[in-house]
């Protein structure tokens, strides 16, 4: 089987006191190249006045294989 191609996952959560988080995955893979990049953001609106917030987070991996080494035992 190949090991190429991508995929998506996308989660959203609510909660009291006017919470949300949205997120945001993407995982994928072609011939030398392997990534994973992640998004989200919160937003909590709190339960008086001024208390609110609000966090927005990115990340991600490449990974580039230069040298494939296949090693076969008999």
């Amino acid at each position: 089987g190949s090991d190429y191609g991508q995929q998506f996952f996308s989660r959203m959560t609510f909660g009291a006191f006017g919470f949300t988080k949205k997120q945001l995955k993407i995982i994928g893979a072609e011939k030398n190249l392997r990534y994973r990049l992640y998004a989200s953001n919160s937003e909590l609106s709190g339960f008086r006045d001024n208390s609110g917030s609000e966090n927005t987070l990115i990340q991600g991996k490449i990974n580039i294989i230069f040298i494939e080494i296949y090693i076969r035992c008999n």
